[in-house]
């Protein structure tokens, strides 16, 4: 894969919006038969995982704080 479709986003392929947009009503269906509590914990670390995904587009190694080993 070319770094030049690596940045194109998702959106622009219609059949990749075709199987996301399946997908999540797939998931919607599942989450809305879930009991209270379970559902409850679920969108909670779903919450969790949607921020996890925005911090990793702007993700630096180099920012990170360097240890040194000690043997």
């Amino acid at each position: 894969m070319s770094s030049k479709s690596s940045k194109e986003s998702l959106s622009q392929n219609p059949n990749l919006v075709k199987e996301m947009n399946k997908q999540l009503r797939g998931l919607k269906k599942v989450i809305e038969n879930m009991d209270k509590k379970r559902g409850t914990i679920f969108l909670e670390w779903m919450k969790t995982q949607n921020k996890y995904l925005e911090w990793e587009e702007n993700f630096t190694p180099l920012k990170l704080k360097k240890y040194k080993r000690v043997k």
